[in-house]
């Protein structure tokens, strides 16, 4: 009897045993089968983005509504190092360069609907697109610097933001609800500081501009980093490069990109210049005289543009300059354009 009840006690055991090992290799199967499949998703989406990314280098001016599955995506700049953007969920992702692409984005990107828009950057010249990443998920709220007027910066702003975003034009004396977004954008100007209290997750930033309109130079502080950091921008294109960056330092990293790129073709513009000044020598003809002008300028050490604030301003005011001396060259006078 003894030995009857231990043999059913081995039974048992030995079915435990295979029953245990079964259910490991099923629960297996399903563990790879499911990572498997996050990380074919993972490369969907990474694909679709990337092609989305590429498709608008030759697009200037155009928002897209960008629908996918459910997924994160992570951007990262280092100037010197690798740019990418990853698409990753539950642990699982696959990331693709972005050296050469300005990409202002906040870090992570969530949901099913991903706003992108491209602005072309010219100084004068045509130095590259700026592509603007964001989501729905993201509010953007703009302090309203006039109004009683629908010229003022504000409005100036709103127009030139995507038409898909979630955005609106609010007042010094509104407050401002937490309406269940993952991420609260507050931009205000220099003369109209928004003194309530936001809601978590916001990013403020107070922009201070110089010329006489929104699309000239001026500077953008981000008062709600620790501490506060202050940077410059020239035309819209860059303000709205420091709107939907993460913080200062990835608009600092994209907009080193953008720079990098303009002195290069600085540089080969003025090399431009110096061949149709000896075609066409200063006093000669009125394209000389122009030519002579427009390489002065371009001679300058002070004029050569970087990121430095004070830097900005100089290069920014004598860009329009350019762009009309480049014009005149063509208006009435015939001559070979600078660019």
């Amino acid at each position: 009897m003894k030995k009857a009840q231990l043999s059913m006690q081995f039974n048992w055991i030995f079915i435990f045993i295979v029953g245990a090992v079964i259910l490991l290799f099923f629960l297996m199967v399903i563990r790879n089968q499911t990572k498997t499949a996050n990380t074919e998703l993972s490369i969907t989406v990474k694909e679709n983005l990337d092609t989305i990314i590429k498709s608008a280098e030759s697009s200037p001016g155009v928002e897209k509504i960008i629908q996918m599955p459910q997924n994160n995506i992570e951007f990262t700049c280092d100037f010197d190092g690798i740019d990418t953007f990853s698409s990753y969920d539950f642990g699982n992702g696959v990331s693709q360069d972005t050296v050469y692409d300005t990409i202002f984005s906040q870090r992570e990107v969530s949901g099913q609907s991903i706003i992108s828009m491209t602005r072309s950057w010219d100084m004068p010249f045509k130095v590259g697109l700026f592509q603007y990443i964001t989501t729905t998920n993201t509010q953007y709220l703009i302090v309203d610097d006039d109004v009683t007027s629908t010229t003022g910066l504000a409005e100036q702003l709103n127009n030139s933001l995507p038409k898909s975003i979630k955005k609106k034009i609010i007042t010094q004396a509104d407050t401002v609800s937490d309406e269940g977004f993952d991420r609260y954008v507050l931009i205000e100007f220099s003369n109209t500081p928004y003194q309530k209290t936001l809601p978590l997750r916001s990013k403020k930033l107070i922009v201070d501009v110089g010329g006489l309109n929104l699309d000239t130079y001026g500077s953008i502080k981000f008062s709600s980093e620790s501490p506060t950091t202050t940077v410059g921008y020239v035309r819209t294109p860059a303000l709205l490069g420091a709107i939907f960056s993460e913080n200062s330092s990835f608009y600092n990293c994209n907009i080193k990109k953008a720079y990098w790129r303009l002195n290069v073709l600085y540089n080969l513009t003025k090399n431009r210049v110096d061949v149709l000044l000896n075609s066409f020598p200063s006093g000669t003809t009125d394209c000389g005289t122009i030519y002579q002008w427009v390489n002065s300028k371009l001679s300058d050490p002070q004029n050569l543009p970087n990121t430095k604030n004070e830097a900005q301003i100089q290069y920014s005011t004598y860009v329009d300059n350019l762009k009309r001396q480049n014009e005149n060259l063509i208006r009435g006078n015939n001559c070979p354009l600078i660019y």
